[in-house]
């Protein structure tokens, strides 16, 4: 800025007129400093318009409640240190001596520290107690851990996806609990981990075999699926479930339950209990290469075959059945092909084609079984050595009458070492003899109201000269 300055020259006090002029000199003086500082001040706003920079806090004027603080810096340098006097070295404030005290236990820590010191490594315990059990405990699979998404469990919904998903992640090992639900499934599902499947108490209507409560899970498949559970590892448990074929066309759900070999053609370590399987288009339980596993009350109806167990490459050895039930199926009700050292406890058959079917098999035994309404024969071996059946009840056996052959309660062909103690044929619907064997059995205190027929001779004697009595028959 300039300022032009007019010399004043008329007449006039000549002191007042040095003055006046004096001060229009000053003026100029000072119009042209603050020119310049106009200029820096521009140019100040441009470059902090253009800038990304914060300022530092210093820089920026404080008016908060902190005494002593001038700027911001000041101000939180003031709240660190009172952050830090009250947690790392205590303090005896009234804020202080509260956080120290516990409501939870009622203890007041000598400091902040000590207090969080003391619950963290409480939480960490709890963390990782927590943790072994996630392993431990059950997974529900209405509500299972994430990522996990529960099923639904309103026999409307179909949860096979659910529930496959939790088979798939629930870590080898662990248990997963089947809530009282009926659960509707498209797909068949596949276990390959030994893991646990716990279900809640089956209510039944025994008279029309179709499941009232429970752990249920009801397969609705459109297409063949092959088995409603195909179980392929060792060490697979399973307890309390009803599987029931609701399929428009049963044969599209071949299997209730498969077990099938894991390594070198066997599985180990298969254990069924409380388990029913219904309305299954061939088996209800079917095993392949079965090694050491154990089947207790087991009930299989409205099959094609109950149990069907074989062995196309090794032989099954060391399995266990006891209070099992095949009921109403159109072919056998416990099938095993090329099994050794098995035993039935307490087992029954009902209404089916052949109640009990041994093929070249070695050492089983037979206890306290019994069959009901058999087509066929109660007993059928071919090929098998080593058979011994105690306490066991045939009645009604030979519905078809199939004459000599079809003996009301053994067939035994090609077979050794038969042994029969207190059994007993009631009721034997039709046939000629209760026993057909080729070659010598023995006899304990048997009870047989028909002949037998042994050795392609004939062996006619009446009950009483048999009963009691340990008769070695060639």
């Amino acid at each position: 800025m300039i300022f032009n300055r007019r010399t004043i020259t008329k007449l006039l006090d000549l002191v007042n007129l040095q003055r006046h002029n004096d001060n229009y000199a000053d003026i100029q003086t000072d119009l042209t400093n603050h020119e310049g500082r106009i200029t820096g001040a521009q140019s100040d706003i441009t470059t902090h318009k253009a800038s990304t920079a914060a300022h530092p806090a210093e820089h920026v004027t404080y008016e908060g409640e902190i005494i002593g603080a001038e700027n911001i810096k000041e101000g939180l340098d003031i709240i660190k240190t009172e952050l830090d006097q009250a947690i790392i070295s205590g303090d005896s404030g009234p804020e202080a001596a509260a956080s120290r005290y516990n409501p939870f236990t009622g203890v007041t820590h000598a400091t902040l520290p000590d207090r969080l010191n003391e619950e963290w490594e409480q939480t960490a315990t709890q963390l990782a107690e927590n943790t072994l059990r996630v392993g431990t405990e059950p997974i529900n699979i209405l509500y299972p851990p994430p990522p996990m998404v529960g099923a639904k469990g309103d026999n409307i919904t179909d949860d096979y996806n659910a529930i496959q998903n939790i088979f798939n992640s629930a870590p080898a090992g662990s248990s997963i609990y089947i809530p009282d639900r009926s659960f509707r499934l498209t797909n068949g599902l596949t276990i390959n981990k030994n893991i646990r499947i716990v279900g809640s108490n089956i209510q039944d209507d025994r008279q029309n075999l179709i499941p009232l409560s429970g752990s249920i899970f009801n397969f609705d498949a459109s297409t063949s699926i092959g088995s409603a559970i195909e179980c392929t590892a060792n060490g697979i448990y399973i307890e309390n479930l009803f599987l029931n074929n609701v399929s428009a066309v049963k044969s599209n759900v071949q299997i209730g339950i498969s077990i099938l070999p894991f390594i070198g053609g066997v599985v180990f370590n298969t254990s069924l209990t409380a388990v029913w399987v219904s309305g299954f288009g061939t088996h209800g339980i079917y095993g392949s290469g079965v090694l050491v596993s154990k089947f207790d009350k087991v009930f299989a109806s409205n099959c094609v075959n109950g149990f069907y167990f074989d062995n196309p490459t090794l032989n099954g050895t060391s399995i266990y059945m006891s209070n099992c039930w095949a009921l109403r199926c159109t072919g056998y009700g416990y099938y095993f092909y090329k099994y050794y050292y098995m035993s039935l406890v307490s087992c029954a058959s009902d209404d089916i084609l052949i109640s009990y079917v041994f093929s070249d098999c070695n050492t089983i035994v037979m206890s306290g079984c019994g069959s009901e309404l058999t087509k066929h024969n109660h007993i059928d071996l071919k090929n098998v050595t080593e058979f011994t059946a105690t306490g066991c009840l045939g009645y009604n056996g030979n519905l078809l009458n199939e004459g000599n052959n079809g003996a009301s309660f053994l067939s035994a062909d090609n077979c050794h070492n038969v042994t029969l103690i207190g059994c007993k044929d009631l009721d034997p619907a039709f046939g000629n003899v209760s026993i057909y064997s080729q070659y010598p059995m023995v006899w304990i205190n048997c009870d047989f109201p028909l002949n037998a027929y042994v050795n392609n001779a004939g062996y006619n004697n009446a009950p009483d000269t048999i009963f009691g009595k340990v008769v070695n028959v060639t």
